[in-house]
């Protein structure tokens, strides 16, 4: 028999009905499996019943270590990377700041030597323009240091040695240096056997 509230499995119990196991909600209102049976010799249905949530108990348990493992797992690599990512971050900053002091010493060396080789230096580019000169170039050539920027190394050789400008630029860039005799000018048009030692700084 079933009792009076209406709700109870509500009518999702057939008392004909074949074995099976549905769910519904008890007199408690609470969610339960039902295992319905029938008798073999006799018209009775035997209805057994459980709390979902006793069911569930352990799957809820495990979903939850499960989850936290995930967490924790989620976690780990976070930091992991995390701390790969900083380590490959702080080995860049080091090689920048090494990059820099080495910078800065050519800088200081180039310096001391701009102020006080006892020879003339000059920095030329490929083409032949002059980019930089040394105090010693400036005094002995005739130059202030705005004039020399504005000429090439053609314009400080002597007419008839200029032919050559080109051929010896690539000698410098093939042979990451080239050592050979010359005429000069001075800013007077006075001229001058020089002898030049060059090296290819990149």
């Amino acid at each position: 028999r079933l009792p009076a509230d209406p709700e109870y499995l509500t009518d999702r119990i057939n008392l004909r009905a074949e074995n099976g196991v549905i769910t519904a909600n008890d007199y408690r209102g609470r969610q339960v499996l039902v295992s319905i049976s029938t008798t073999g010799h006799f018209d009775w249905v035997i209805i057994t019943k459980v709390d979902t949530d006793e069911i569930l108990a352990p799957l809820i348990g495990q979903r939850r270590q499960f989850l936290i493992m995930i967490f924790t797992v989620s976690a780990l690599f976070a930091l992991t990377f995390f701390f790969l990512g900083k380590s490959k971050q702080s080995r860049h900053y080091r090689q920048i700041y090494h990059k820099e002091i080495e910078k800065q010493a050519i800088r200081s060396h180039y310096d001391y030597l701009r102020k006080h080789a006892n020879d003339p230096i000059f920095l030329v580019e490929t083409d032949g323009r002059i980019v930089e000169a040394n105090d010693k170039a400036l005094s002995t050539y005739g130059y202030t240091g705005h004039e020399i920027l504005s000429l090439t190394i053609s314009d400080i050789r002597a007419p008839e040695a200029r032919r050559l400008i080109d051929e010896q630029l690539q000698k410098v860039v093939g042979s990451k240096g080239h050592r050979f005799e010359t005429v000069h000018l001075k800013k007077d048009g006075t001229r001058f056997p020089v002898e030049i030692s060059s090296r290819l700084i990149e």
